[in-house]
């Protein structure tokens, strides 16, 4: 996403996972690595690491001092929204009446002061999606990263290929 924008080149150093990589950015063997605000919004309270930016195209409520990406990268707004997301999912052909619960369930839940007060402890930022809208923000988001892979010559296969299209 960043080298698409800006052409900076980086040294891509794969990990299994976001703990792993910020491991490796605290323990100094690499430089840097993007990861869930969740993951790193206590070690930068901490003093461990420094996070240069949200990406996002405004600031985090709960961690106001961090950038928003935009600011300094107004380009990759095209990419956003983008980063590390939770959903509840079941199979398509599960029954309207079962679905209907469980969404009306996972709504009051996530209304539930006490859970939006655990999220913004940990930087999360709230979406409650669902239906539709949860369908359409997973699929640009679905777009939006395996483009970008392909882009950057390390899809093993087109999108393309997959019958993902590629956002305008």
């Amino acid at each position: 996403m960043l080298t698409s924008v800006t052409n900076v080149q980086f040294n891509m150093v794969p990990f299994d996972g976001g703990g792993p990589a910020l491991t490796a950015v605290m323990g100094g063997h690499v430089d840097v690595t993007v990861t869930g605000l969740t993951a790193a919004i206590e070690n930068m309270r901490a003093g461990k690491v420094r996070i240069l930016a949200v990406l996002s195209e405004e600031r985090v409520e709960q961690a106001k001092e961090i950038p928003a990406i935009v600011e300094s990268v107004p380009e990759i707004k095209q990419y956003l929204p983008w980063g590390p997301f939770y959903g509840v999912w079941v199979k398509k052909d599960t029954p309207d009446p079962i679905k209907q619960v469980l969404t009306d369930a996972f709504s009051k839940a996530q209304q539930d002061a006490e859970f939006q007060n655990f999220l913004k402890q940990r930087g999360a930022v709230s979406i409650g999606l669902s239906g539709v809208e949860a369908v359409k923000f997973w699929k640009d988001w679905q777009s939006t990263t395996a483009w970008l892979l392909q882009d950057a010559g390390v899809a093993k296969v087109s999108p393309d290929q997959l019958g993902i299209q590629k956002k305008e």
